[in-house]
């Protein structure tokens, strides 16, 4: 009776990390999207803010600004509605702000400063993406044990005496 029921947990186990995986892996798949969407779009602010912004240029980058920023907030609304321990919406709405703040005042000066806060925002967006992705996740962090146990360097023979 031990040994079907230790079968029976295993089986489970197996079934449910084979099913567990691809949902993992399509998930991810989504915040390494989301991701390319958030450095374009940092890149993009950090280009706008370089320039003055009446040059005709800039409206138009203002306007795909715009659009990749909505289009971030969707992917991030999907994400956080497919797993609702994934939330990284402070760190959005900081770059939000930092990226689109006064961009499309009429007259204003190019802001060097800025850009490079809308770059950093935007990296610091992805790294908060990427840290919640592993900690939702948790069984992607750890790797596998027998692998590491068979890839650890042997001990110094020299070491292992003293």
């Amino acid at each position: 009776l031990l040994s079907a029921g230790v079968a029976v947990y295993g089986f489970w186990r197996v079934h449910r990390f084979s099913v567990l995986r691809p949902e993992r892996d399509e998930f991810y798949k989504r915040v390494q999207d989301c991701v390319d969407v958030v450095n374009a779009a940092a890149l993009t602010a950090s280009k706008l803010w370089r320039q003055p912004g009446e040059t005709a240029e800039a409206e138009g980058g203002v306007e795909d600004l715009q659009d990749a920023i909505t289009d971030i907030a969707q992917r991030l609304a999907f994400l956080k509605n497919a797993e609702t321990t994934y939330d990284v919406e402070a760190v959005f709405a900081e770059f939000k702000r930092t990226a689109t703040l006064n961009i499309e005042k009429r007259g204003r000066p190019a802001d060097p400063q800025t850009a490079d806060e809308a770059r950093r925002t935007g990296r610091y967006l992805t790294h908060a993406m990427q840290t919640a992705f592993f900690t939702t996740f948790p069984a992607t962090k750890r790797g596998g044990g027998l692998r590491r146990w068979f890839q650890r360097q042997p001990r110094d023979a020299s070491k292992a005496a003293s």
